[in-house]
């Protein structure tokens, strides 16, 4: 999970998003476990909107998605809260893992973790990696409760960092070796590829950020 800045809303949302609400809530009241109808919220420039924010990643694992694998996930559970259904700020990419087999409201609620689109904060200050696991840095309670709500320790993201960590210690590794060889320091742009991982548009850029900053590159 990074930060991330959230876009103006799509005029397709604020255009009819008040009505889609009022036509829910009175399906909802006569059949309380009533769905809303997700080719609303999930409008193709309302998708495309919550990509380009993340950059085509999951906004919970950062799992690069395409177009046949996101989901429009609800921050706040259309069950919690049926009013924000169609709420822009309530809008999130996620992939099928983080928005099916999260852990509910009622247990880990929202508020106590973290917010990739709260400007307040960064998720760096509580999350941190060992190897391809995520952990809470510094013991943090929002760390720890961000990684349970998510299962952003799932054994399916641990294989999946794993594979990228492979790919960049080839790529550290290649460059050592050279380095070695012409009896040279890493140049600009050999120094530009390492630090490439840790960029916004990248597969799991936080963990790559923990490694460039604490290893690779002062």
């Amino acid at each position: 999970m990074i930060a991330l800045q959230r876009l103006a809303e799509p005029a397709v949302l604020a255009e009819n998003g008040e009505r889609w609400l009022e036509r829910f809530l009175e399906q909802r009241n006569s059949s309380p476990g009533h769905r809303p109808d997700s080719r609303q919220y999930g409008h193709r420039t309302i998708r495309n909107t919550l990509r380009a924010m993340s950059f085509g990643k999951c906004f919970y694992c950062e799992r690069k998605l395409s177009e046949s694998e996101d989901e429009i996930d609800h921050f706040i559970e259309v069950a919690e809260s049926p009013e924000q259904t169609f709420r822009w700020e309530n809008l999130y990419l996620s992939c099928r893992d983080c928005n099916r087999h999260k852990t509910p409201n009622s247990r880990i609620p929202v508020n106590g973790c973290l917010n990739p689109c709260d400007t307040t904060g960064d998720p760096s200050e509580h999350l941190t990696f060992a190897e391809e696991i995520i952990r809470p840095r510094h013991g943090s309670s929002i760390g720890t409760r961000t990684i349970q709500k998510y299962r952003l320790d799932r054994d399916q993201l641990n294989y999946l960092r794993t594979k990228q960590l492979q790919q960049f210690e080839r790529l550290v590794r290649g460059l050592h070796i050279a380095c070695t060889r012409e009896g040279r320091q890493l140049n600009e742009a050999e120094k530009e590829a390492i630090a490439s991982f840790g960029e916004a548009d990248r597969e799991f850029s936080l963990m790559f950020r923990t490694y460039l900053t604490a290893v690779y590159l002062p």
